[in-house]
């Protein structure tokens, strides 16, 4: 594994119990559009012609546990400059073998947050097999682009933490929100309630996790919400799980990721690496071009590594009502590199089908 490969994963990897809100200010309408790019006519090619399902998204009920069989169709686009290329990649929720099975539990994800509470996530193993075909570009017969490979690999994830999903912590800041610019309201508007949504692998300080304790009775924040929507965190650690094993996807993140030199990392000593959600930034996405009968929610967040911002990502993210538990709820992404604009990752769920 080379030098900047292996240090974006233990970026990415490290900031899963850390992460912090911050009313950041980003270019989210511009992201979030990125999300749509269509399919190339080969795309659709390809995929009508071997049985890939590119159009139409089924749903099942909210069930602990994704089921053998559910399956996500996702676009990978990968843009630099004017040109880009795509890939499509099909997640599969697969029976565990026997080697799987006897696999020892995966450890407990804690968390503690800046209101003085102790989070604990357990978790089993759910099997997650993968493909993925491509890349596909518009004229590929110039000889510049290489036919459409097609690989599969396997990924082993957290049960539960696929369940979380990111849109109660959505749902809870944008609530929130509406309750403090009430005119009845001490403070109204004066208050960002992202500023509780605070998660560390160690207890925060006496001081901050009185002033945590304080913002959250001003906002009216239960425990209950402290818990769950901690579950960000633990649900993009089973996430990146997956993103980990696609095969090609991580390269294709080095290139967009504003990642420091290893000199900077020498020099400063260490690695520090952290995920700030843009809680400002939260909102509903009116273009639902997904057709569901819930709302899909805005979710942006900035990863910074030794405090430099290194990638700005929005997520458009909804319930993770099976299938979509398979990729913790998550619709789309758009993920760009803050020093050169031109260079981004985007991935938009095509399709979806959910085992009876």
């Amino acid at each position: 594994m080379s030098f900047h490969r292996g240090l974006l994963w233990v970026a990415f990897l490290m900031v899963v119990p850390s992460v912090r809100s911050l009313a950041a200010a980003a270019d989210v309408p511009g992201a979030e559009q990125s999300i749509y790019v269509p399919p190339l006519p080969e795309v659709v090619a390809f995929a009508t012609a071997h049985g890939i399902p590119i159009g139409g998204i089924e749903l099942a009920d909210r069930a602990e546990e994704a089921r053998p069989g559910d399956s996500v169709v996702l676009l990978v686009t990968f843009f630099d400059g004017e040109k880009y290329r795509q890939w499509l990649v099909a997640l599969t929720t697969e029976e565990l073998t026997e080697a799987d099975s006897e696999k020892k539990p995966p450890n407990d994800i804690v968390l503690y947050t800046i209101t003085g509470q102790v989070l604990r996530y357990p978790g089993s193993w759910t099997a997650v097999g993968i493909r993925i075909v491509g890349p596909f570009a518009e004229h590929a017969d110039d000889g510049d682009v290489p036919s459409p490979g097609d690989r599969h690999a396997q990924a082993l994830v957290r049960t539960s933490f696929l369940n979380l999903g990111f849109d109660r912590a959505c749902l809870f800041i944008l609530r929130t929100r509406a309750k403090l610019r009430h005119p009845g309201q001490p403070n109204a508007g004066g208050v960002d309630p992202g500023r509780v949504l605070n998660w560390s692998a160690k207890p925060f300080a006496d001081d901050q996790v009185a002033e945590g304790k304080r913002l959250a009775a001003e906002i009216g924040m239960t425990p209950e919400d402290d818990r769950l929507i901690g579950g960000v965190a633990p649900a993009l650690a089973a996430f990146l799980r997956v993103v980990e094993k696609v095969p090609g996807l991580p390269e294709m993140l080095v290139h967009v990721v504003a990642i420091p030199s290893m000199w900077s990392v020498l020099r400063e000593g260490h690695l520090e690496a952290g995920i700030t959600l843009q809680s400002l930034k939260v909102g509903v996405i009116e273009s639902n071009r997904w057709g569901l009968p819930f709302p899909v929610y805005r979710l942006p967040f900035e990863l910074r590594i030794n405090e430099k911002p290194s990638l700005d990502c929005t997520l458009a993210v909804a319930e993770p009502r099976r299938p979509l538990l398979t990729c913790a709820g998550i619709l789309g992404i758009a993920a760009s590199n803050p020093l050169n604009r031109e260079k981004m990752v985007t991935v938009r769920v095509l399709a979806t089908r959910a085992t009876p």
